[in-house]
């Protein structure tokens, strides 16, 4: 029976070896695509929008993982725990609000700015700037066109392609 109880605390210790592992590397991949998302993100050049696509697709499968791991350990820890959680639910929550609070913005020349007022002036200079037309050429058009995914088939634009043909007809 010893022989049975040391396997399972050996098990034991593997899974939890291997939970605290995977934790680590699910947090590091998600801080190092955070980053490369950034640094596509700054680059001016327009190839970088299918990086950074791709860089989104990583990511978010990433933090989706990450949210999957913590609904089995809230899981968990609800069953253990019964209605003593909502404290630990409220803290959560709380901290999350805290940490998605938005403390200030950098303006046009790079200066940290914080204040409602300039936040909210520097947003809206932004979204101003963003859809003034600046005149885009028709290669530019084409780098951003060529990063979204085809919703018509090619079977499918020859049907919309053909001339018009009413029931009289056939």
């Amino acid at each position: 029976m010893s022989d049975f109880v040391a396997r399972i605390r050996a098990c034991t210790s593997s899974l939890t070896d291997w939970n605290k592992s995977q934790s680590l590397r699910l947090r590091n991949d998600i801080s190092r695509w955070k980053k490369e998302l950034s640094i596509a993100t700054n680059r001016i050049d327009h190839d970088s929008w299918s990086d950074i696509r791709n860089i989104e697709n990583k990511l978010n499968k990433l933090l989706e993982e990450k949210e999957v791991y913590w609904k089995q350990r809230t899981k968990d820890m609800w069953y253990k725990n019964g209605d003593r959680i909502t404290k630990y639910f409220h803290w959560k929550a709380s901290a999350r609000r805290a940490k998605n609070k938005i403390q200030g913005l950098k303006d046009d020349s790079g200066i940290w700015q914080i204040g409602v007022e300039k936040m909210e002036k520097i947003v809206v200079d932004y979204f101003s700037q963003l859809f003034t037309s600046a005149r885009p050429s028709y290669e530019d058009f084409g780098k951003v066109t060529s990063t979204i995914g085809m919703r018509v088939s090619d079977r499918n634009r020859s049907l919309f392609d053909r001339p018009f043909i009413t029931e009289e007809e056939l």
